[in-house]
């Protein structure tokens, strides 16, 4: 008798206890937001340092009561560069109580990811990759405080043509996020309606530096744009100024300038190199001083970097639409707002997704390889250091 009607509460009760199961809590005492990086292997330096830029401003804020009482829990899991286990991370992100999928690491680990939160309509927010498929082609629930290739492409191209420098080559390797670039390149020159002067590919795997540098230097190009790894890079400008001292040589911020410069070092004097945040040892932003103070704060140990301020930034813009998001706070609300809220201005730092946008800022910064290696910003070519062989 009893076990009869032990049977038919359970199954009176079995459809609501399931409902609970598969609803998210939103009633948690904690906003939990799902990161995937390559915390070990070749990107190792660029993930921690975006990490714990991320870590400065979250543990901030939590510092300060967190959004509307909650605690912010950023789940970190190590990738290791690997886009497969990315996926599974993925996976396991949107099967938990998770708000938000935020600042994944690599090209390839972002591309296959997004496909993912697509189809569950989750938010994939603050990637740090500049993809024009993702920036151009994705669905409302992309979000990134970066410009794409092809709007940094254009930025470059701009300060080139500021000074009559219309004779333009590109430089990639095989990598996917280096193709990547170079279609958004092509794109961007066609918006101009320029063409690329000269082209030259190299594998990352036995690259052949000196065919690709007399490719280059034929017809004697006014500039180069690189896109590549920094080691392929580095070597690549070496053979290129044998031949030609003087052609004004641009890196793309995925080149990392930081490691560029530390290989370049006086060899690597007046190479230009993109950013994609602003320059993090100024004074003049509010956004800078912030993010320098914060991250003193949290992890002494750390130098400001622009990974680092990069992490800081996109945490930032995370948690201003959080806060002006109604409650509870959903995975669907929280898109809705992020496309709803008027142009933001972080102290320096402006974004905004209006209209479905996927491309919260299109600014791009510049900074030059001066003395000893070291990076300094740049406004025009004009501050750029004259290179002068040893």
């Amino acid at each position: 008798m009893r076990n009869n009607l032990f049977k038919k509460t359970l199954l009176v009760l079995f459809p609501l206890i399931l409902s609970f199961s598969i609803t998210p809590k939103i009633f948690a005492e904690t906003i939990k937001i799902g990161q995937s990086l390559p915390l070990t292997g070749e990107m190792e330096k660029s993930a921690q340092e975006f990490q714990k830029g991320s870590l400065s401003w979250i543990n901030y804020i939590n510092s300060r009561g967190g959004i509307n009482g909650k605690q912010i829990e950023l789940i970190t899991k190590d990738d290791k560069g690997n886009s497969e286990t990315a996926l599974k991370i993925t996976e396991n992100f949107i099967l938990d109580d998770i708000l938000v999928l935020y600042g994944y690491l690599g090209y390839d680990s972002a591309m296959k990811s997004y496909e993912l939160s697509k189809k569950n309509k989750l938010a994939f927010f603050g990637a740090a990759t500049g993809s024009t498929e993702l920036h151009e082609f994705s669905e409302p629930n992309a979000f990134f405080t970066r410009p794409d290739y092809g709007r940094e492409t254009a930025s470059m191209v701009d300060l080139l043509i500021e000074n009559k420098k219309n004779k333009i080559s590109f430089f990639y390797s095989d990598s996917n996020w280096a193709e990547s670039f170079y279609k958004g390149a092509k794109w961007s020159f066609e918006e101009k309606n320029l063409k690329i002067f000269s082209s030259a590919s190299v594998q990352t795997k036995n690259p052949d530096f000196k065919f690709a540098a007399k490719k280059i230097n034929s017809g004697f190009p006014d500039a180069v744009i690189i896109a590549s790894e920094a080691e392929i890079a580095a070597l690549f400008i070496k053979e290129l100024r044998k031949l030609n001292p003087s052609i004004i040589i641009m890196a793309a911020s995925e080149v990392d300038g930081s490691k560029l410069s530390g290989l370049l070092m006086n060899q690597g004097i007046g190479v230009i190199v993109s950013q994609v945040v602003p320059f993090p040892f100024q004074t003049r932003y509010q956004i800078t001083n912030l993010y320098k103070r914060l991250s003193s704060r949290f992890y002494p140990e750390e130098t400001a970097s622009f990974k680092g301020f990069e992490g800081f930034i996109s945490a930032r813009a995370l948690t201003t639409i959080l806060s002006d998001c109604e409650e509870p706070i959903t995975r669907e609300g929280f898109i809705k707002k992020a496309h709803e809220m008027p142009s933001v201005n972080l102290g320096g730092f402006v974004f905004d997704f209006k209209e479905n946008k996927a491309t919260g800022s299109v600014k791009t910064y510049f900074t030059q390889i001066g003395p000893g290696g070291f990076l300094s910003p740049i406004i025009s070519l004009k501050d750029v250091y004259k290179y002068s062989p040893l």
